[in-house]
């Protein structure tokens, strides 16, 4: 466990293509937060071997309330052994995790996959599914925080649904959940939207009818 004033109070934990950023945007408006300028620091997945100085460099220790955001910390079974290593960081840290209907965050997710070059266009969805099993893991969303709940007390995660972002008390209860005082409210638009209202390439158009898609819609009103 670490004891100082340079470490984070929060973290959102993910999830990735569901509207981090937009909360983590949201969150940094206050004068009261810090928020890193570089959002994803992904130190407990990514950067782990960096070491602990590394990590707290990121973090202003003038600022009272400060967190990171960083999505691949909800992509189990890729990544692994993160929510312990958080938990031993930072056993009383609280923990947002953003939800987005399943069905247009696994389209969001594939797009920027093929955009990077992470997977082929000559695949089709299924076959990327299978080279990329991450796509549908991360929008498994009890599954990434049951394993957060193996070591964290439900009272320190809240979850949070980006469909949501704009209805009365939203942000409100955000910054009640991180204990910031008097915060600045402002309607926010989502800055990753990036295909509710797009028209689809016609190498996406497939993905609308997939039954890969259905089991994943099945998937998330289940869990």
């Amino acid at each position: 466990m670490v004891s100082d004033l340079s470490i984070p109070n929060f973290i959102i934990i993910g999830s990735e293509k569901a509207g981090t950023t937009t909360i983590s945007n949201a969150i940094a408006l206050q004068k009261s937060v810090f928020i890193p300028k570089i959002k994803e620091i992904h130190f407990f997945s990514n950067n782990w071997d960096k070491g602990l100085n590394w990590y707290k460099n990121y973090f202003d220790n003038n600022v009272k309330i400060k967190g990171e955001a960083s999505p691949s910390y909800t992509d189990y079974p890729l990544i692994k052994d993160v929510p312990e290593r958080i938990y031993k960081t930072l056993p009383n840290v609280k923990l947002l995790y953003v939800l987005r209907n399943p069905i247009k965050r696994i389209i969001s997710q594939y797009r920027h996959a093929l955009y990077y070059n992470w997977i082929s266009k000559n695949l089709d969805f299924e076959e990327a599914i299978i080279y990329r099993p991450q796509l549908i893991d991360t929008g498994k969303y009890y599954f990434q925080i049951k394993q957060y709940l193996r070591f964290f007390d439900k009272n320190q995660i809240k979850i949070i649904c980006i469909e949501e972002i704009n209805e009365p008390g939203f942000f409100e209860s955000v910054y009640e959940f991180l204990n910031i005082n008097d915060p600045i409210i402002r309607k926010i638009k989502n800055e990753n939207k990036t295909g509710d209202k797009f028209i689809f390439p016609k190498y996406l158009e497939f993905a609308r009818k997939s039954d890969i898609i259905r089991k994943i819609a099945g998937s998330y009103h289940n869990e």
